[in-house]
């Protein structure tokens, strides 16, 4: 198989490469395995094919069969990104976070996500909640204060915003 595989990738036979790969799925009985070989099969989607939303698809499967795989992950988010899928990223983002490690990839997913509620999907509510989510974690952070103050001006929360200012 993998002598056919690099022949395939040297006459650029995508589609035949996409379909030996899932085709080998069948026999990987390790869910991190099919994870990583659906991670291969999104990454010929979406460099080879341009096929963002089969890229997607693939991705989704890599970070369901193994949420930690941070390289799929990545790669969901960014096709979802192109493709607009907004709510989906925040899924995404909010998954993120709660794997991070470290307090400051908790809070940088927290806050792209309070953004992508706030200007992609409208919901104003959820953007608040997920800015005062940042603000428990670092009651500091500028970019989170930001973000939740201009929220609490357009929506009129005015004892909150200056309790903001207090900060």
């Amino acid at each position: 198989m993998e002598l056919l595989g690099r022949l395939l990738i040297q006459r650029g036979e995508w589609d035949a490469l996409i379909a030996m790969h899932t085709g080998e799925l069948a026999a990987i009985a390790d869910p991190r395995e099919q994870a990583d070989q659906h991670l291969r099969i999104g990454e010929l989607h979406e460099r080879n094919r341009g096929d963002d939303g089969a890229a997607a698809e693939a991705y989704g499967r890599a970070v369901a069969l193994d949420p930690t795989l941070e390289e799929a992950s990545r790669a969901l988010g960014r096709t979802l990104v192109r493709l607009e899928r907004w709510t989906e990223y925040v899924t995404v983002l909010e998954a993120e976070a709660s794997r991070a490690g470290r307090a400051e990839a908790r809070l940088d997913a927290l806050c792209r996500a309070a953004e992508v509620q706030a200007t992609r999907l409208g919901d104003l509510e959820a953007a608040v909640d997920t800015w005062r989510r940042a603000l428990e974690l670092e009651p500091r952070d500028l970019r989170a204060i930001r973000g939740l103050a201009r929220l609490c001006h357009h929506t009129d929360r005015f004892r909150e915003l200056l309790e903001l200012n207090g900060r």
